[in-house]
């Protein structure tokens, strides 16, 4: 099939992710995009979340579906590497975890890999090289950092963090940016979880909640509180 242009695959990329919401059972893909170029490997897109594209979809076709077994619902997915990174609320009365992490093809929406997420995924995950980092609760104020390899899904490194986290993660040269509700960033490395920092952050004498994702941008950290 002849590659799309950015136009179009953005389109449809957007209509295949609305398609994903509120899946129930597995079906086979029914379309192909053909050769999907671009990226939107976090939310906002980038390090700078500034959600821009060359283009807005006017008339977008549906060109795939795919229903993922046993899921009651599906987050924003994270799309790199002509792969779509998608976390899942699969709870049912058979399944050992109730979250998971689904790879489809961004061309085709047939499956890749799947993997059992043991904490509540925040928002749509981060793509940086060969990994991608999740951010998830525990508990009410307990946090957990994840990154699993994009070849097959495997779990290579895990972080727990002693504060609710809410924010998705944030990649930047090799490093994300995790933020937290007592106040603290956290910037470890994308390839294997090591801690690089965690700093507190005070505002007007006391420590600022950290909702949302922080921004990067040439070497700063932008938090919002």
């Amino acid at each position: 099939m002849p590659s799309r242009t950015r136009r179009q695959v953005l389109a449809t990329i957007g209509t295949a992710s609305a398609a994903l919401a509120g899946c129930l059972t597995q079906s086979q893909p029914s379309g192909d995009l053909g050769d999907v170029a671009g990226a939107w490997p976090m939310a906002g897109q980038n390090a700078s979340h500034t959600r821009q594209v060359d283009a807005s979809p006017t008339n977008p076709d549906s060109v795939w579906k795919i229903e993922l077994d046993a899921a009651r619902s599906t987050g924003t997915p994270a799309f790199a590497g002509g792969r779509l990174y998608v976390p899942v609320d699969a709870i049912t009365e058979t399944a050992r975890h109730r979250y998971r992490l689904h790879a489809l093809s961004a061309a085709t929406g047939s499956e890749r890999w799947q993997v059992p997420l043991r904490s509540e995924p925040v928002g749509p995950p981060a793509v940086s090289g060969d990994h991608v980092v999740v951010t998830a609760k525990r508990a009410l104020e307990q946090g957990r950092i994840v990154g699993f390899e994009t070849q097959y899904g495997a779990e290579d490194w895990l972080v727990d963090i002693d504060a609710r986290l809410t924010a998705p993660p944030t990649t930047a040269n090799g490093v994300v940016y995790v933020p937290d509700w007592r106040g603290r960033v956290h910037a470890l490395l994308v390839a294997d979880g090591t801690e690089l920092w965690s700093r507190d952050v005070d505002i007007d004498g006391g420590r600022g909640t950290f909702a949302n994702a922080v921004a990067v941008r040439d070497g700063t950290v932008y938090v919002g509180s």
